[in-house]
């Protein structure tokens, strides 16, 4: 709006029109599913069953970080669009608890051979506590509300409570996991910065909001084996997980726009822009991943690190743990 936009020529118009599907083919899609690989493999990690079985209650705290790079096509390489990030990325706190079934189940040959382990946490979002965002003069919110069961059954273990022979062998894994994401971004320009339009420079001055938005239920299942020495276990896995959920992304941008005769001009003749992106993205895929980790315990304190990779998402997890 503005006398400055009616001098906008009719391609500029619908270069305009074409970047919202542009966005949503070449690069919002792979950029939301790259972050949904992200999150979905950062919820798994945040479980930490590790590859041995639980002989008592356990309650542990860790933090999992997970990254998913993904290419864009060649056509946006020539453009701005080049400088949009090419990585999506996930981490967050967890708390978990875990028991043995043969405290309930002693008379079961199967359920007294399986471990249960429930995990979540919710985080708020704050630009102190994202290790992984460095924008400058930006307001962060929003919250990550992770949260997963999963059991394991280890067929070759003898299990007692009172068991000091370390288990060796493999064992089977099944897990279910709710990923919830929300970010905004919020941002106001200093200072005018700089634009092309019609191959004149202009300026521009104003505020930027970005919203992001995942809920993805997950089912997964895995193999693992592992190999202990006395109080060290260390295991390697192969997995699969199916995911369904949404993803939206929303970025908005409102600014004031100078004179073609002067840069520096915002008020002779007051015009203003506004764009507007939202695309809706529909997670229904399924990827394996392979498992890597470590658990070392002593007395009734342990400690866990596991790393887990696909082809293009990687994580990894650290966890205390306490046993009583």
């Amino acid at each position: 709006m503005g006398e400055e936009c009616s001098k906008i020529s009719s391609e500029v118009f619908l270069a305009g029109f074409l970047v919202d599907p542009l966005l949503e083919r070449v690069y919002t899609n792979d950029f939301l599913s790259a972050m949904g690989q992200s999150a979905v493999l950062q919820n798994i990690n945040s479980s930490m069953i590790g590859g041995t079985p639980l002989l008592k209650r356990r309650v542990g705290l860790g933090y999992s970080a997970a990254r998913s790079r993904f290419t864009r096509e060649y056509v946006v390489e020539g453009t701005e669009l080049r400088e949009l990030p090419n990585l999506g990325v996930a981490s967050s706190p967890n708390l978990s608890y875990g028991l043995p079934l043969f405290h309930f189940f002693p008379d079961s040959p199967f359920l007294s051979k399986v471990s249960v382990q429930f995990h979540f946490f919710p985080y708020a979002l704050s630009e102190t506590n994202i290790p992984f965002l460095k924008i400058r003069n930006t307001e962060v919110g929003g919250k990550v509300w992770n949260a997963g069961i999963s059991l394991r059954y280890f067929p070759g273990a003898n299990l007692s409570a009172d068991s000091d022979t370390p288990f060796q062998g493999f064992s089977f894994g099944l897990g279910l996991y709710h990923t919830n994401q929300e970010v905004s971004l919020y941002a106001y320009d200093r200072r005018p910065t700089q634009f092309n339009l019609d191959g004149d420079r202009r300026r521009w001055i104003g505020i930027n909001d970005l919203r992001y938005d995942s809920r993805i239920l997950s089912v997964s299942t895995d193999i693992r084996y592992t190999l202990s020495f006395e109080n060290l276990s260390l295991y390697a896995g192969l997995g699969g997980v199916y995911n369904s959920g949404k993803i939206r992304i929303e970025a908005n941008r409102y600014a004031a726009i100078s004179l073609a005769s002067n840069r520096d001009d915002f008020s002779s003749a007051p015009s203003f822009v506004g764009l507007n992106l939202r695309t809706d993205f529909a997670l229904n895929k399924a990827f394996l991943y392979g498992t890597l980790g470590l658990q070392y315990k002593w007395s009734d304190f342990g400690i866990g690190l596991e790393y887990l990779r696909n082809q293009t998402t990687e994580s990894a997890n650290v966890a205390v743990h306490y046993y009583f």
